[in-house]
Parts: C-alpha cells; structure tokens; sequence
C-alpha cells in the first residue's frame, strides 16, 4: 500500500514538473529563439522621434541583452466567460470584447483571453488602461487564426483602440505587452519556418502632438526587426 501511495505521489510530482515546463514555454517571452543576427529593417514614419531611428536602434540592443520585462495580464484564459474575465465584461455587455467586425462581418475570438492594466498611452494624469487581447478568431465555424489588442474603458463602456495582432497563430507565435524603459510596448513576433525567417513588431499607443489626421491621433507600429535565416 505505502508503494502504491509512493508510486501516486511521484507521478504527481512529475506531472507538475511537466506543468511548469510547459508553462514557461509558452508566450512569455518576445522571441523562441536566440536574437543574436536580429537587425532594424524598418521605422515607423511618424513623429520626429523614430524618424532616426535612435528609439529602434537602442531598443534592439537592450532586446539582446534581455533589458525587457513581459508584462503578466491581471486576467488570462482560454474561456470568454471565466468570472475572472466576467467580472470586467459584465460591467460593459454590450461591447462583446471577443467580437470584432471586419468588413461588416463579426469574427469571434476563441482563446488566449487577457486582461492588461497598465499605462499603456505614457500618460499618468489620465490613470492606467485596460487592455483586452483575443486570440483564434472565427468566422462562419472557420478558424482564422489571427488576433487582437483593444483599448477598453470600461467607465464609459467605449473601445478607444484596435490594434492588430499576428495573423496567423501558432506555436512560433509571441504576443503580448512589454515594459521597456518606463514605458510599455505591444510586441508581436512571428517565425515563418518555410521562409526560416523572423520578424518582431514593436507597437505603441501615445498621442501623436499635433496630429492633424483624427485617424493618425495615436502611434501604431514603430520598429520593425528581422532575422533573415537560422
């Protein structure tokens, strides 16, 4: 008897060990793989700030070297009605966060559901934002694959921004928000393993001044980063 206990104990504890393993490779870093051949091979056009891409350049290397911090939802599952989740959604129904419209048709989101709160716009007067993300959109019962970052104000039931996350996901998909130097960051990465080739998106949501454009208000995608072989 004492044998069968010990055998069930062991196995526990080894499938808690299993559990952690597979926990820590999951989407909690920016990258699967080593960076060492990453280089800059695109900046953003707008603002005075990237237009040398001194931000991107300086970024890059501080990636290298690991001087980031992933960024931990205050909500994460894979079940839209969680009560964890519910608990924020209930307080704004009609938004339907899983749902997004694209061309007039709704695409549901089905997994990896986070809830961010942070400062995401760099401004402290206005307080933190909530950022909701959704993964494996579906249309019509067909899998997308494809995700995304919304802005929430729940005090006045409004998504103030949509931003695009990978198209395609999979296992060599990272996605999530990072603190980089003060400030936080939505990072997006992606390895396309019939090109052998990587790509890392760096994005923002701050106030562009004297933005002209209604549409142009915000900073989307600022530094582009690739590696063109393993």
């Amino acid at each position: 008897m004492r044998i069968k206990v010990a055998v069930f104990f062991i196995a526990i504890f080894l499938l808690n060990i299993r559990y952690v393993f597979c926990e820590s490779s999951t989407a909690n870093d920016l990258v699967a793989t080593g960076m060492d051949n990453m280089y800059l091979y695109g900046v953003s056009p707008f603002g005075d700030q990237y237009a040398d891409g001194l931000l991107c350049h300086s970024m890059l290397e501080d990636i290298k070297l690991n001087k980031y911090t992933v960024v931990n939802p205050i909500v994460s599952s894979d079940d839209y009605l969680d009560p964890s989740l519910r608990f924020y959604t209930e307080k704004c129904p009609d938004l339907e966060l899983n749902i997004t419209i694209e061309l007039g048709l709704p695409l549901e989101m089905t997994k990896d559901f986070r809830l961010y709160h942070i400062d995401l716009d760099g401004n402290p007067k206005n307080g933190k934002e909530y950022v909701f993300y959704g993964a494996g959109m579906r249309k019509f019962d067909v899998f997308l694959n494809n995700a995304y970052f919304k802005v929430v104000d729940f005090s006045s039931c409004k998504i103030k921004w949509i931003h695009g996350g990978a198209i395609y996901h999979d296992e060599y998909v990272r996605e999530g928000i990072m603190s980089y130097s003060g400030k936080y960051y939505i990072y997006s990465s992606e390895y396309y393993d019939k090109e052998n080739r990587f790509t890392l998106t760096i994005s923002e949501w701050r106030k562009i001044p004297n933005a002209k454009e209604k549409g142009r208000r915000f900073f989307m995608t600022i530094c582009f980063f690739k590696i063109d072989k393993y």
